[in-house]
């Protein structure tokens, strides 16, 4: 992750800020407040010169997307610090070391920095654009807020070069041999493991995702796209989870079925050599047969995927968080159909 636009970026701006105060970088939150204090002046200062004055609700909506912009950034750091760990520590030692390759193709793919430049100045441009058609009248938003706004976005866009790795890795973990349980694959602490970094991510994505859209409604709640544009954000809040809870359901389902086939596999061939070489009028010899056969259809019982009602149920609850802003966000349009009206 050290290699990411992302990392990059907050520590070259830990650097400028320390450089400037000549004192030691800045803690990782205290650069990311800074940096969006700045934006903030920055921007007040250029809707004084241009206008000469202050328009409250530009200035409202630029504080909350501050905020908000501050906040995604540190929790999804967070995240992402705990799936790092969380990968090298427990999942990466599980896997076989033949597929040691293929990690480090993947973790390449977290440094292409032209490809994540290109890409954050085109979701900063098209977040503008969005926000500035959201304004009442189309194309009216002050010079301050259209920088303000420039940089809330591509601090967010970054972090999509942080996530959709993930998501990536998750959907290919189910090629990779990895050491589990014999018994009972399901409940490899390894497998266990992965399913929470997976249902974290998840969490923490939808839940952000589901705040940016009720903002958006809220503060935009005038617009003409609005609910275009609000079913629009929904989607891209819904569409990646249902994809990445799928894949990655699918791979883990892939391990699980590996690694009991062959254990199924083995004990077969290990109980039909049992018959043919042993006594099987021996005591001894049909206690040790019983116990594979056992054994044999114990794992075959296993659960064959980490799919269970507290699965279901925490990917239901993702999906409910998008929908509970969209529902937030437009309460004014919906009660205006049962013939409430809201001023």
């Amino acid at each position: 992750m050290s290699n990411t636009l992302f990392e990059y970026w907050w520590r070259l701006v830990g650097r400028i800020f320390a450089k400037i105060l000549r004192r030691n970088e800045p803690s990782f939150w205290l650069r990311v407040a800074s940096f969006n204090l700045v934006i903030l002046i920055v921007s007040l200062v250029i809707n004084l010169t241009a206008h000469g004055q202050v328009v409250l609700p530009d200035l409202t909506r630029d504080v909350i997307w501050a905020a908000f912009t501050f906040l995604a950034v540190i929790v999804m750091r967070h995240q992402f610090t705990n799936q790092m760990e969380g990968f090298r520590n427990e999942i990466l030692p599980a896997i076989h070391e033949d597929h040691l390759a293929d990690i480090k193709r993947w973790s390449r793919s977290l440094s292409n920095l032209p490809q994540q430049i290109g890409l954050t100045v085109f979701f900063s441009l098209t977040g503008v654009s969005i926000i500035a058609l959201s304004i009442p009248g189309g194309f009216q938003l002050s010079p301050g807020s259209l920088v303000g706004y420039f940089c809330d976005f591509a601090q967010l866009a970054m972090l999509i070069f942080l996530v959709f790795p993930f998501f990536n890795l998750y959907a290919r973990i189910g090629n990779f041999r990895m050491a589990l349980y014999c018994l009972n694959p399901a409940q490899s602490p390894v497998l266990i493991r992965s399913y929470k970094l997976t249902m974290g991510l998840s969490f923490a994505y939808t839940c952000l995702g589901s705040l940016f859209l009720l903002l958006y409604l809220v503060l935009f709640w005038e617009s003409k796209i609005l609910v275009i544009s609000a079913f629009l954000i929904d989607g891209i809040s819904w569409v990646p989870i249902i994809i990445f809870f799928g894949l990655s359901q699918r791979s883990f389902t892939k391990i699980i079925a590996r690694a009991k086939s062959e254990k199924v596999a083995s004990l077969q061939m290990k109980i039909m050599a049992f018959e043919d070489n042993a006594d099987i009028t021996n005591h001894e010899t049909m206690e040790t047969i019983h116990w594979l056969m056992e054994f044999y259809q114990s794992t075959i019982s296993s659960p064959n995927s980490m799919l269970n009602t507290q699965t279901l149920l925490g990917m239901a609850n993702s999906l409910l968080l998008p929908l509970l802003g969209l529902v937030l966000g437009n309460y004014r349009i919906i009660l205006n159909l049962f013939g409430i009206q809201i001023k």
